[in-house]
């Protein structure tokens, strides 16, 4: 049996991540090892997608809905044939599109899905398999400015919190943390950073971890969820009184971007610093952020790769 002939994309950057307003260039490679193909035509279709979910119920992701944010289609070849072996294809196109349209960053949410694809077809007689290649496409947008940071300190303590004493008499626990975070408008590029201080704890402490959550909302139907981008430890067993944990979060490249609010959707993201007992307990800080995209800061470690 004679090998099939196949279609394959490469783009010029491996990391396939674009700015609005770049070029898009690579190759469309064909192979079709058994002998000339014969074709009705090549095509190259950009395309965005915006997909948004009401709910984050099971029974709510069937009520999804999808509009079509970005297109830009190109003819690479007219119908005729291929040679046997192997076809290399270049091309080349801006990445722009009409004008008052936005290119939203690509960003893989539960209630809100931002994403672009780069497809060839490879359109063939009655009797014969079109041929079909996709690929995705990351766009970044870094025409904001640095901002400058904002501090903030926080402080988690039984003082604030009503006391109840249980039903053997004791008296409840008590703890005291002091924390700072070095900027609560965050460069996506860039690592979330600050430090937690143990002033004190009458319970054993089990570990302290760093939670970053996203929260999506979809305008039209006013559903909103949150819900967990990931969780990291920062800090595994029980510490010492004046212990200054360091803490330093990697942000995950597709699950977040820039906090944005459009008239279709808004997205926004918090941290929760988490401090779990060895008796089960946990208390915990929430602390609402604002993300950003723009070239780092000198001297600092560049993320987005």
């Amino acid at each position: 049996m004679s090998a099939q002939p196949s279609v394959n994309i490469v783009l010029k950057r491996p990391d396939r991540t674009y700015t609005p307003g770049a070029p898009v260039n690579g190759f469309v490679i064909i192979d079709s090892p058994g002998q000339q193909m014969s074709h009705n035509g090549i095509n190259l279709l950009f395309e965005g997608v915006l997909t948004l979910t009401h709910g984050i119920d099971a029974a709510a992701f069937s009520q999804s809905e999808q509009s079509q944010t970005a297109k830009i289609q190109i003819e690479l070849a007219k119908a005729g044939k291929l040679p046997k072996g192997q076809t290399e294809i270049p091309f080349e196109f801006p990445l722009q599109t009409e004008k008052g349209v936005t290119l939203f960053e690509t960003y893989h949410g539960i209630m809100i899905n931002i994403r672009y694809s780069l497809a060839v077809e490879i359109q063939r007689g009655v009797f014969s398999k079109s041929l079909r290649k996709t690929v995705e496409i990351i766009i970044v947008n870094y025409s904001q400015e640095i901002r400058s940071l904002q501090p903030l300190e926080f402080e988690m303590s039984s003082d604030k919190r009503k006391k109840i004493a249980d039903k053997s008499g004791k008296e409840p626990p008590t703890y005291k943390f002091r924390g700072r975070i070095d900027s609560r408008i965050c460069n996506v590029v860039e690592p979330f950073t600050g430090e937690i201080e143990v002033i004190h704890s009458s319970l054993p402490i089990r570990s302290i971890e760093l939670q970053l959550v996203r929260v999506e909302t979809v305008v039209s139907s006013g559903k909103k969820g949150e819900t967990e981008i990931q969780n990291i430890q920062i800090a595994d067993g029980d510490l010492l009184h004046g212990t200054k944990m360091p803490m330093h979060m990697i942000l995950p490249r597709l699950f977040t971007c820039s906090t944005m609010k459009s008239e279709l959707f808004e997205l926004q993201f918090e941290v929760n610093v988490v401090v779990l007992f060895q008796d089960q307990s946990l208390v915990s800080e929430n602390i609402p952020i604002v993300f950003y995209r723009s070239k780092p800061r000198k001297n600092t470690v560049w993320t987005d790769l």
